[in-house]
């Protein structure tokens, strides 16, 4: 069954019937199952789930709750249940069905991964961090290691002012530890640093990052090549660095003639502080060169 992970032999006969719509004869399987295994929760579930497909809601609520109330911890009853909830429109229940499932397994990842994307769309950005932080310590994943600092990250923008005192700093540590150790593998996890740094007001950091040549030697290699150029741009201008922004744009409309975030970048750089008077001269001049 594409959208549920079915485990149980004794089920597979009624995945095609239930993915191609025929509900009734999937009921009709089902009934049969239950009548020789009445015990099987698998069972139990599936059928609530295709009563509701089938508008029999009254006997798929009455069923499905005798289920969360056993809270059965098998893959394929949990991926029948989480399919459960999200037809009755029921997503606050996710998190504390995979709750209750932990309780009775603590250290089932598939079950800790499923409660921390159940907290992601519910947007419980604290809950979420310590789900992914309880999955980074027992599981050795880079994944689960950047879900801590991303969840970090929401956190500050739900909290502004404590996010830029703690969250922020706090996910910049994490961060800035792999970028000082040269273990970073993908440009994301530069681009997320980079973005961060930003934030912080520490642009001459986020300068000197992305001119790590040893660091993004070893991110083309790993990931794809990628060209900072423009970012490096941003951040000089961002510094009132005049000569730095000749340099790059000079560079870069070499080859890109037409880059008009260079042109806009030298016409702010130009006039930002009141510095026209300073500027205009080496500003008509650049243009009369590349135009």
């Amino acid at each position: 069954m594409s959208e549920l992970d079915i485990q149980d032999v004794w089920l597979k006969a009624i995945v095609d019937p239930f993915e191609n719509g025929n509900y009734k004869k999937a009921l009709q399987e089902l009934n049969k199952l239950l009548k020789k295994m009445p015990k099987l929760m698998s069972a139990k579930a599936l059928k609530a789930l295709t009563l509701v497909k089938m508008d029999k809601i009254c006997e798929a609520v009455s069923l499905a709750e005798e289920v969360i109330a056993a809270c059965p911890t098998d893959e394929s009853t949990v991926s029948v249940m989480m399919c459960y909830f999200r037809e009755t429109g029921q997503p606050g229940r996710v998190s504390q069905y995979l709750k209750n499932a932990l309780e009775k397994c603590s250290n089932r990842e598939d079950l800790l991964v499923r409660l921390f994307l159940s907290q992601v769309q519910e947007a419980n950005f604290s809950a979420q961090q310590q789900t992914a932080r309880q999955l980074s310590q027992m599981y050795s994943s880079r994944l689960y290691t950047y879900w801590v600092i991303v969840s970090t990250l929401m956190q500050a923008e739900s909290d502004p002012i404590l996010g830029r005192r703690m969250f922020l700093p706090l996910a910049e540590k994490m961060l800035s530890r792999d970028a000082e150790e040269c273990r970073m593998e993908t440009h994301i996890e530069l681009q997320l640093l980079v973005g961060l740094l930003e934030r912080l007001n520490k642009p001459s950091q986020a300068l000197e990052l992305l001119r790590r040549t040893d660091l993004l030697d070893r991110l083309d290699k790993l990931d794809y090549q990628v060209d900072y150029t423009l970012d490096r741009l941003r951040l000089v201008a961002c510094l009132d660095d005049w000569n730095q922004v000749v340099e790059l744009s000079s560079a870069r409309l070499k080859d890109h003639p037409n880059e008009w975030n260079c042109w806009r970048c030298l016409i702010d750089t130009a006039v930002k502080n009141g510095q026209w008077e300073v500027c205009e001269p080496r500003q008509v001049q650049f243009i009369h060169i590349h135009t």
